[in-house]
């Protein structure tokens, strides 16, 4: 891999442990579509499979999607003030910036992202782009490559979901996984035969 002078880093279960806090979302806004609510135990067997693939298993019909993820972002704000960011993620974040420039591209909101960092007084990330979807990463990314104007060469992805690498590979952006997020590390290798970041210590071991 050509050394990298950026970053990009996705938000939640890569800097942000938003794992708990997602489930107590999706449950508050599941009961006026008919979806069944969500335990740990049932979506710990749902990180097995890709995401098209948990919707379909939950009973989620691919229509209502959009408006979950509405509804989601209207109500994200409060609990995501009950998330705190991985630990170590911030004296991590503040050593790498001194190496590399830094962003995020993540498909939460951006004045929810921004909040976040400013309650947790991180201020190493040149700018935060947001686009909110489950899907289209690989849009976004290309969309903050142009408007940055940076060589994609330059550019290493960190991300914790097969999505992500997926995005990553359409486009011939290289990609570092982390398996402390939401996909689980046994799905991440099987579809990822490379360095996978078991740990924000191991992350930060690599990248340092």
């Amino acid at each position: 891999m050509k050394h990298k002078t950026i970053l990009i880093f996705d938000f939640d279960g890569t800097i942000a442990n938003t794992f708990d806090v997602m489930i107590d979302l999706f449950n508050t806004i599941v009961s006026k579509y008919d979806i069944k609510p969500i335990t740990k135990e049932l979506l710990d067997t749902y990180l097995e499979i890709p995401l098209k693939k948990r919707i379909k298993a939950h009973g989620v019909k691919y229509r209502q999607v959009p408006f979950l993820v509405k509804d989601a972002l209207s109500l994200h704000e409060p609990f995501l003030k009950q998330a705190t960011p991985f630990e170590g993620m911030k004296e991590i974040l503040t050593d790498l910036s001194k190496k590399y420039t830094l962003y995020i591209a993540s498909s939460n909101k951006k004045e929810l992202i921004e909040s976040f960092l400013n309650t947790h007084n991180i201020h190493v990330f040149k700018k935060v782009y947001a686009k909110p979807t489950l899907f289209g990463k690989d849009k976004l990314l290309l969309s903050l490559l142009k408007k940055e104007k940076l060589n994609i060469d330059d550019v290493l992805y960190i991300g914790d979901e097969l999505r992500d690498i997926d995005a990553c590979i359409k486009i011939h952006m290289d990609i570092l996984p982390v398996s402390y997020g939401y996909d689980k590390p046994s799905f991440l290798k099987k579809h990822y035969q490379k360095d996978i970041m078991a740990s924000p210590e191991a992350l930060y071991q690599y990248l340092k």
